[in-house]
């Protein structure tokens, strides 16, 4: 599972094919394990005294790690906008954040426009793809896993949400965003999971 959890969030957050399922040591894999090589002492001092990091601009993360993520996400924003690729997902609405300062909706119903809002940069744009990824590297994966062993022992919780799922996209005639909004049981499952498992990642 989180080899498929990775596999999706690069591609959703950095619109690439990592194909982590059967390389299971390609180099989003590498670098996703790398975010979490911290060192205590750096953690530590992030957390007790933020602003000498901040004076000396030490990074929480290793260079090599924030320079794989920033050619990835750059590499990939130039080339959907060099050839003209329009896709519905996390970096799409990142890409129309700096182009336009407001994200267009999937069906174009509504467009979320606000003059007053500023246009993203590049490198704020690269932070959200990043934060993305790594809070959901780990999480994502232990949280479709626990939910899967729950939906095993109850199955009619399962057809439940099935039946929401089939209906819902049959409605929408694909994934999207707002299709998954609309899947309210489905939320309600997670949230579940959430209570009864709880997430944290020990440093």
């Amino acid at each position: 599972i989180r080899r498929y959890t990775t596999d999706i969030i690069m591609s959703v957050a950095f619109g690439v094919k990592s194909n982590c399922i059967k390389e299971g040591d390609n180099e989003f894999r590498y670098w996703g394990k790398k975010i979490f090589e911290t060192h205590p002492f750096w953690t530590a001092l992030s957390v007790f005294m933020p602003q000498i990091m901040n004076f000396f601009s030490i990074p929480f993360h290793k260079r090599s790690v924030t320079d794989f993520f920033i050619k990835t996400f750059r590499e990939n924003m130039e080339y959907r906008q060099s050839h003209n690729i329009i896709k519905h997902d996390f970096m799409n609405q990142l890409i129309q954040l700096m182009e336009k300062d407001y994200v267009e909706s999937d069906d174009m119903k509504d467009i979320n426009n606000s003059s007053n809002m500023s246009r993203l940069t590049l490198l704020e744009a690269i932070s959200q793809a990043f934060v993305f990824f790594a809070a959901g590297f780990e999480t994502s994966s232990t949280t479709a896993t626990f939910c899967s062993y729950e939906l095993a022992q109850h199955q009619d919780i399962q057809d439940k949400l099935r039946n929401e799922i089939d209906e819902i996209l049959k409605n929408h005639g694909e994934l999207t965003y707002n299709a998954v909004n609309e899947m309210t049981y489905l939320h309600k499952v997670i949230n579940g999971k959430l209570i009864i498992y709880i997430i944290y990642i020990l440093p």
